[in-house]
């Protein structure tokens, strides 16, 4: 069971280092380039549709992970790697999510770049994550 936890808990980290070196590298900067008119459309969009990726991915990291956690996996690197997923959730619903609401309303190029500049965060915490996960595996 617990090999099974850490496999999926492997995988949806995984997936998410891939999606957000993409949202990092190359969809939050193609905000900057939707014509303003169509700028609130775009964010709606957004908005919605990421979330059918993110979330339940997001979702299964943090249960198998707390899983993992409660089964008895105590190490170092698997406790710092919670700790960075704490830190995730907590500037993604923040952060994130004052970032997004304020865009609905319109582009705003200050707020794109502050945005691709605070991403940077979860960027590097989500690497983090999964080289530190790696570790655990036996």
């Amino acid at each position: 069971m617990f090999d099974d936890l850490l496999m999926i808990h492997i995988i949806s980290t995984s997936i998410m280092v891939g999606v957000i070196w993409v949202m990092q590298l190359v969809h939050y900067p193609s905000f900057k380039y939707v014509k303003e008119s169509d700028y609130i459309i775009f964010q709606k969009y957004h908005m919605s549709n990421i979330s059918y990726i993110v979330f339940p991915v997001m979702f299964t990291e943090l249960i198998t992970a707390l899983l993992i956690f409660f089964s008895g996996e105590k190490s170092l690197f698997f406790v710092l790697s919670l700790i960075c997923l704490f830190l995730i959730w907590v500037i993604t619903g923040v952060l994130f999510t004052k970032f997004h609401s304020i865009l609905q309303k319109g582009k705003d190029l200050k707020m794109i770049e502050k945005m691709i500049k605070a991403n940077w965060i979860r960027t590097l915490l989500w690497t983090l994550r999964i080289i530190m996960i790696l570790f655990v595996i036996p």
